[in-house]
């Protein structure tokens, strides 16, 4: 039983954690951003989870004035994307 009640607990606060951020992104986010970050979110997990730090980042420093729209949102997509390593395969 208290592996279980562990397991709700902690589903129970992943749940709320994400009620959080969605709270947080509705003030910040313009609609259309918001759809898009949403988009992302389906197809590319850690893009989604670095443009929620990026933005939460820039909201502690006070970097944000009004809403980010959608094209705002394009270009931190766009610079976290472009972050990632490039791999190269050699043969022998």
């Amino acid at each position: 039983m208290t592996e279980k009640n562990a397991e709700r607990e902690q589903a129970k606060k992943e749940m709320e954690a994400q009620m959080r951020i969605e709270s947080m992104l509705r003030k910040v986010l313009t609609d259309e951003a918001r759809q898009r970050l949403y988009n992302v979110r389906l197809v590319n997990k850690e893009l989604y989870t670095g443009a929620i730090q990026s933005i939460l980042m820039l909201l502690q420093q006070g970097q944000l004035e009004g809403k980010v729209s959608d094209s705002e949102l394009k270009s931190l997509l766009e610079n976290l994307g472009s972050q990632k390593k490039e791999f190269t395969i050699r043969r022998k």
